[in-house]
Formats: C-alpha cells, sequence, structure tokens
C-alpha cells in the first residue's frame, strides 16, 4: 500500500472525530495462527498445537525447527492460508460491531507482502467488514510504528492498539496511547498496558477505556 494511499485513508478516519480502535488482523481478528497449524498438521500428517509456537518467527516455527517443512516451503504457508481466507477469532465480528455501535472508529492495521495485501481484503469482505478503514503498513521494520505515529499528530485520539506481534508491541510501546498485547505463547514478555486472550475480554476493555477517556474524547 502506496504511502499516499495511507494518508487518505488516516484523513478518512481522524474525520470522524471518535475515539479510534486500531486492531491488528492476524491472530487478532483473523485466527491466523491456529489456522497455520492445521493447514502443516493436515499436509505432513503431524499434531502439532499452537502451544507449540514459542517464537514469532518463521524460521523458529517448530515444524521448521525439527526438519518436517523446508524453510523455504515453511515461508509459503502463510500466504497459502491467507489466500484460502482464515476463520474470524470467536467474537470478533460482534465485538468490532459493538465498539462501533458504542462510539468507535475502527481501523484495521496489517503489515502484510503486497502480493497477500488483496487477500486480507477479500477475508474481511467475506465476513461483512470489508467497509472498515483498512491499511497495510510498508513491510519494514517499524512499519506500524510509522502509521501510529502519523495518526496519533492527526488526531491524538487512539484509544487502544491492538497487536501480538512482539516486535510490532516494543516499536509501539509507549507512544502516548494504550496498547494492547493479545497473548499467544510467543509475546509474553513483550511490553505493553493491557493484555487480553479473547474478544470478550478486549470488549470489557474497551468499555473501562471508553469510560476513563470519555471527557477528553466527546468534550
Amino acid at each position: 500500500m502506496k504511502w499516499h494511499d495511507i494518508e487518505v485513508v488516516l484523513d478518512t478516519v481522524v474525520i470522524e472525530r471518535k475515539p479510534i480502535v486500531v486492531l491488528d488482523l492476524d491472530d487478532v481478528v483473523f485466527d491466523t495462527m491456529n489456522a497455520i497449524v492445521r493447514y502443516v498438521n493436515a499436509t505432513y500428517g503431524r499434531n502439532y498445537e499452537l502451544s507449540h509456537a514459542r517464537r514469532w518467527s518463521i524460521a523458529y516455527a517448530p515444524w521448521v525447527k525439527d526438519g518436517t517443512v523446508p524453510y523455504q516451503e515453511a515461508v509459503h504457508i502463510f500466504r497459502k492460508v491467507a489466500k484460502a481466507m482464515i476463520p474470524l477469532r470467536d467474537g470478533a465480528k460482534d465485538g468490532i460491531l459493538y465498539m462501533q455501535e458504542h462510539g468507535a472508529q475502527i481501523l484495521f492495521l496489517t503489515k502484510r507482502t503486497l502480493y497477500i495485501e488483496d487477500a486480507a481484503k477479500k477475508n474481511l469482505a467475506m465476513y461483512g467488514l470489508g467497509d472498515f478503514p483498512f491499511i497495510n503498513a510498508p513491510f519494514e521494520k517499524g512499519g506500524k510504528e510509522r502509521v501510529l505515529r502519523k495518526l496519533f499528530m492527526k488526531a491524538g485520539r487512539i484509544l487502544m492498539f491492538v497487536d501480538d506481534s512482539p516486535h510490532n508491541l516494543e516499536e509501539t510501546h509507549r507512544m502516548g496511547f494504550p496498547v494492547v498485547r493479545w497473548d499467544m505463547p510467543y509475546n509474553r514478555m513483550a511490553p505493553c498496558d493491557f493484555a487480553v486472550s479473547s474478544w470478550r475480554e478486549l470488549i470489557l476493555l474497551f468499555e473501562y477505556l471508553m469510560n476513563k477517556y470519555h471527557r477528553l474524547f466527546f468534550a
């Protein structure tokens, strides 16, 4: 996604003048890692579990480390799973619509290579979530940080940013808005302001933050 297009999306988000909830897609909205584990098990006849994935890196995936899947093949697994469409996390759609109905502006922020950017958009559309603002951050170190910093400069109304990647959490922690870690086996040491492990917990946190910052956002 070109930076000019990112700026256009940010401007449409800011003009709403609502608290902004920024949601990562993979493993926050989409149940991505579980989909990958199921693909590996079905393709290679193994019985891996999500808990076996202790590092957020293709090179350190358990099926690569034990030699079941060659590294070069493992690189393409995410692309295959993404193009096949990934299920939503339990409660994701209802939670997103709830936040919207209760005064928040939703922004989807992913960081995918360009050849699977369209797969994310199609995946969202398939579940009736294709009309929300969407940004594919530059696929580089600090890509999401750059987008969030620009959004914060434009609006300053980021209610929370939710992500599972240790790298994204480390880069965006202490930027001036709540950073929420979606707990996964590979990120328990990543810095955050709050941690959740389900959409039910995320909605409870959303309600808490909306109440806490009500005067600031709706003054």
